[in-house]
């Protein structure tokens, strides 16, 4: 695990990332689309984390773009130290 290379407070911080991951995911279950991203940016920049490589919704199946009706994810590649930490999450569809 990469954890094992973060120090305690960057250990602290890293566990941030999976509840801003949470949150953007649910905002873009939402609809809110571009604005979801940007704030989930917003947050990861706030919490202190270093570059952000990639935060984006992708197609849960092909890793390509979002299709209507399939099921995606919520990928996002953050620096923190000298470490890169990958995280994904489910984007829950809607109910109607």
């Amino acid at each position: 695990s990469r954890n094992a290379y973060l120090s305690a407070d960057e250990l602290a911080l890293a566990r941030r990332l999976n509840g801003i991951l949470r949150e953007a995911a649910a905002r873009l279950a939402a609809g809110e689309g571009a604005g979801a991203l940007a704030a989930g940016r917003a947050a990861i920049e706030a919490a202190g984390f270093g570059p952000i490589d990639y935060l984006d919704a992708v197609d849960a199946q092909t890793m390509g773009a979002p299709s209507p009706g399939r099921a995606s994810r919520l990928v996002a590649a953050v620096r923190l130290g000298s470490v890169r930490l990958l995280d994904n999450m489910p984007i829950e569809a809607r109910s109607a």
